[in-house]
């Protein structure tokens, strides 16, 4: 859901929940996404030079386990 206040707008929802919850998986030099958007067209693609974790977590206000990935360094080809 979109509201805008002061002419500013702000979501709600679970899935900026689940969001929230993802980036604060995530250290300062981490990228973490959902299985969603690891699953997303062209996602694979942008994917391949680098090395992928996949992951099950729990979060706070999601009663299951989500399935997201933890975002490598590049690959080094040799």
């Amino acid at each position: 859901m979109a509201v805008t206040v002061n002419e500013r707008v702000d979501y709600f929802g679970q899935n900026v929940n689940i969001a929230a919850r993802v980036q604060a998986l995530a250290d300062a030099n981490d990228v973490y996404i959902t299985a969603d958007v690891y699953h997303s067209p062209g996602v694979d693609d942008m994917l391949k030079a680098h090395r992928v974790f996949p992951e099950e977590v729990l979060v706070k206000g999601v009663s299951e386990k989500l399935h997201v990935y933890k975002i490598g360094p590049h690959r080094h080809n040799h």
